[in-house]
């Protein structure tokens, strides 16, 4: 009888101190005691919906956390407020900050799940592309960009172009997975011809043009969820109106993006036709059919900083051109690469460069974009 009650005590310890030490769960034990997949568990604890550490890397979650969130409790922990975690399962406090923070009357905690009042600068990153503003929420972005492209009719004459372009973003999040954003863009092109003429000097024309670009404005929603085995899609329907130059399209597109962890892959496609169209005008850029698709990669360092690369190409139906000037050309393929940088809490620095590769594209762009998320 005191050997089964000695083996039954053993036994007892021995299960208690199992669930102590498995208080700390993996993405993939978490998981199971979720019964959601891997990829699910990672992309709620990225976003700070489910209370979670990012611990040099490796996300690790409280099993009682998890449960106190399950049952819907308010009085549970913030992601925020989690104590550390060690590698033995155990919470401590180890800087002066931390103890005399702990010493301080607590606050009324926040829902259990509560998202990051900030989007990660990976979630600007892939704005547009594999992220969408929650509902209320506003970003303003000011974008500046210098181009320079030079083609050459041998061995007669030589075109440089220099542009210099600011672009104003507002985007508002309508609700949750459905976002309506507005571009306008303003332009001063300087344009440089050299002409050689048969036993005559360098003939040498210089044209400057300022003027506001076309508004550009978009809705797009969150067609399916990324999840085991599938990707993440976000539908698109894009219009131009004739606020400027006089183009006016419409148009749709797909984008579809999968997370790897820390990596982000997408890839999308678009489609706009052209209703108000002037082939001949200089500072109008539709033609009748216009396609986009785009390749990229976001990488995500930290949530403070995210570098990302795409390769975009355009193609248009052909154009006609004035008498005695070539037509532009039908495609166009630029290879950028950048980073987006949070400065402070919703404001955000990218800067970028890209290159034109396989066309009459700029031979160089420089970038600066500036956004605001509130």
């Amino acid at each position: 009888m005191k050997r089964c009650l000695t083996a039954a005590l053993v036994f007892a310890c021995m299960r208690a101190a199992a669930g102590e030490a498995q208080d700390v769960l993996t993405v993939e034990e978490a998981a199971r005691l979720l019964r959601v997949p891997q990829e699910k568990v990672l992309a709620m604890a990225k976003g700070r919906r489910i209370p979670a550490r990012d611990i040099d890397g490796e996300w690790r979650l409280s099993r009682s956390a998890l449960l106190e969130w399950l049952k819907g409790r308010d009085d549970a922990l913030s992601p925020a407020e989690l104590p550390a975690v060690t590698g033995r399962g155990s919470a401590r406090v180890d800087s002066p900050e931390q103890v005399a923070q702990a010493a301080q009357p607590a606050q009324p905690p926040a829902s259990i799940g509560e998202k990051r009042a900030t989007p990660t600068a990976e979630e600007v990153s892939l704005r547009d592309q594999g992220a969408l503003l929650k509902g209320g929420a506003r970003t303003i972005e000011v974008g500046f960009a210098y181009a320079r492209s030079e083609r050459e009719t041998f061995p007669v004459a030589r075109t440089e172009q220099r542009l210099f372009a600011g672009i104003l973003t507002g985007r508002y999040g309508l609700k949750d997975d459905l976002q309506a954003t507005a571009r306008l863009p303003w332009n001063y092109r300087q344009s440089r011809t050299q002409v050689a003429p048969a036993a005559a000097d360098i003939q040498t024309d210089t044209a400057n043009d300022r003027y506001a670009g076309d508004l550009s404005l978009s809705l797009l929603g969150v067609g399916m969820r990324e999840a085991m085995g599938r990707p993440n899609v976000i539908w698109s329907v894009d219009s131009v109106l004739p606020v400027g130059p006089g183009d006016r399209g419409l148009g749709a597109g797909v984008i579809v993006s999968k997370s790897y962890d820390p990596v982000v892959l997408f890839g999308g496609a678009r489609y706009m036709r052209g209703y108000s169209i002037d082939e001949g005008a200089t500072r109008r850029l539709l033609a009748k059919n216009n396609w986009r698709l785009t390749l990229g990669y976001a990488y995500a360092v930290n949530d403070n900083l995210a570098l990302n690369g795409s390769l975009a190409s355009a193609y248009r139906s052909p154009l006609d051109a004035p008498v005695g000037t070539l037509p532009e050309a039908r495609e166009r393929h630029q290879l950028q690469f950048g980073m987006t940088w949070m400065l402070e809490r919703g404001l955000y620095i990218e800067p970028a460069v890209a290159f034109g590769i396989g066309g009459a594209a700029p031979d160089l762009t420089v970038s600066l974009n500036i956004p605001y998320t509130f």
